[in-house]
Formats: C-alpha cells, sequence, structure tokens
C-alpha cells in the first residue's frame, strides 16, 4: 500500500525513470529520515534491484535497521563496522566478526534484499567473493570425508580448535565427532562420523551440549 501511494507521485516517477539508467546519479533533498527509507524501499520494490543502505554512524544504521524491516520484512541484514584496538587483538568483540560474516553469506546466498550499513563498515575491505565461496565448507550426510581432511579446511577457513564448543568461529574433535560452531548460525551442529563417511548431521546446544533435531546438510562459512 505504502509503495503504490508512492508509485502515484510524479516526483518518485521521476526519479524511477532516472533509477533504471545506468550510473545515474540522482540528488534528493528536503526528506526525513522515515521519507528517506521509504523512498529507498519504494525503488528497490520498483526495480527490483536489492538495497544498499548507507548512513553516517552505526546509530543512525540501527535506527534505519528498524524502518527497513518494517517496510521489507526479514530479508534486510545490517553490516556493523570492525572494532578497531590498538593493543590485544582478543579485545575485539568475536561477535561483530561474525555478524559481518553473516551478512556476506546472505548476500552471495541471495538472502538478502536490503543492507544496511555505516560508512565506516564500508571501509575495511572484504575478501573476494571466490575466496569467500571457496573457504565455505558444505557437509552433507553421506560425504565421504576425512576427519583430518575437515579440520585442516576448518582451519584454513578461520576457525579455532577449542577443547569443547562454547561461541561462534570454533570447533572440536572428540574420536569420530566433529562439533561446528558456524560464524553465521545461533546454533552449532555436531557431525558424527563412520569412519571417513558422515553418518549423521545434528544441531546442539551449547549449553548443556545435548544433540536436538537432526539436519541432512551443513554449510560452515569462513569465521574470519
Amino acid at each position: 500500500f505504502l509503495f503504490d501511494l508512492m508509485g502515484a507521485h510524479p516526483g518518485f516517477r521521476e526519479i524511477l525513470e532516472a533509477a533504471k539508467k545506468q550510473s545515474s546519479v540522482i540528488a534528493a533533498s528536503g526528506m526525513a529520515e522515515a521519507q528517506k527509507v521509504h523512498l529507498a524501499c519504494a525503488l528497490s520494490e520498483h526495480t527490483g534491484r536489492p538495497l544498499l543502505y548507507l548512513c553516517e554512524s552505526e546509530r543512525a544504521a540501527a535506527a534505519a535497521m528498524e524502518d527497513l524491516s518494517a517496510l521489507l520484512g526479514q530479508s534486510v541484514s545490517l553490516f556493523p563496522a570492525r572494532e578497531i584496538t590498538f593493543y590485544q587483538e582478543v579485545a575485539a568483540s568475536r561477535e561483530v566478526a561474525c555478524r559481518r560474516i553473516e551478512t556476506l553469506q546472505k548476500l552471495i546466498t541471495g538472502q538478502t534484499r536490503a543492507v544496511v550499513c555505516s560508512a565506516d563498515s564500508v571501509l575495511h575491505r572484504v575478501m573476494p567473493r571466490r575466496i569467500f565461496s571457496g573457504h565455505t565448507i558444505r557437509i552433507c550426510v553421506g560425504d565421504v570425508m576425512p576427519t583430518d581432511e575437515l579440520v585442516e579446511r576448518l582451519l584454513a577457513a578461520g576457525y579455532s580448535r577449542e577443547y569443547m564448543v562454547e561461541g561462534r568461529g570454533q570447533f572440536s574433535l572428540r574420536g569420530g565427532i566433529i562439533d561446528i560452531y558456524p560464524a553465521d548460525s545461533t546454533s552449532a551442529v555436531r557431525v558424527e562420523f563412520f569412519d571417513d563417511e558422515v553418518d549423521s548431521i545434528r544441531q546442539f546446544d551449547v549449553m548443556d551440549q545435548r544433540s536436538q533435531h537432526n539436519m541432512t546438510e551443513a554449510v560452515i562459512p569462513p569465521a574470519s
């Protein structure tokens, strides 16, 4: 309904026609923040193109994220700025890095329609798409994959080996069982092997280490 109203406005139709042209730059002024979000969403809806909404600060990006989600639904992702530290690297939040990876994974797989970010968040370079995709690990039930090979691929993808998985970007190996906490997931996965064959894949709770429902495959994106 809101997009239909916008589509009937002469000024919007003029902007829409200009937006359909390649390499066009459009300047529009005199709008409040909510109106800017409405205009951007309407352009994305009418052109069918993905949307990158750039804000001046992290606070503004968080506010715009709420407005965009209200108009476009759950297909909106926030790309947070990296934390910069000049002392110990371990002091930086792992959560921020994982949220960035989660957004990149959604972009590559087409799961997100719009990305909201601040100017700071796009100043840092990210790995090329081919490298990101090359270090993404897909594990399916029935695959033949030696555990040593999977461990090497996880280490190459930036995962840290721990005695017990407690947070994103970690994995552990106990006999023929590998626990992995994907960088883009809210739950960990447990991969059980029968010799070199993947026998089962299950989600599990890192708090009590109990297995939950079964899965047919798991996609593990890079962790750094």
